[in-house]
């Protein structure tokens, strides 16, 4: 459970800086047109560009972010099973010594004829 939020967090912070740098870009591209020579329709063609890359970014984190809880949840689904048969080996081998520790009790304590 806990990877599946640090996942949820990590997409979060993913989405968070992919707008950070798409603020940066934008002033950015703001700054580096002249005025004089740039039109209206280049700065929102500049702005619709960067917004479809901002858009990308942030699917492509949500489907690393999904893959990450997958992977995640098989791990924990691995290490449960590995979990379930050691503790059913101890089982087994502690049922085994309590057998031959019962049976070397009752022949120390049976005499010999």
């Amino acid at each position: 459970m806990k990877k599946i939020l640090s996942a949820v967090v990590a997409m979060l912070v993913a989405f968070s800086f992919s707008t950070a740098v798409f603020a940066a870009d934008m002033s950015r591209t703001v700054t580096a047109t002249d005025p004089a020579s740039a039109t209206n329709a280049d700065i929102q063609k500049d702005a619709k560009a960067a917004k479809e890359k901002v858009k990308e970014d942030a699917k492509a984190s949500k489907v690393k972010a999904k893959e990450e809880a997958k992977a995640a949840k098989i791990k924990v689904k691995e290490e449960a099973k590995a979990t379930k048969a050691r503790v059913k080996a101890e089982a087994k081998a502690a049922k085994e010594k309590a057998k031959t520790d019962a049976a070397a009790a009752k022949e120390a304590t049976v005499p010999a004829k």
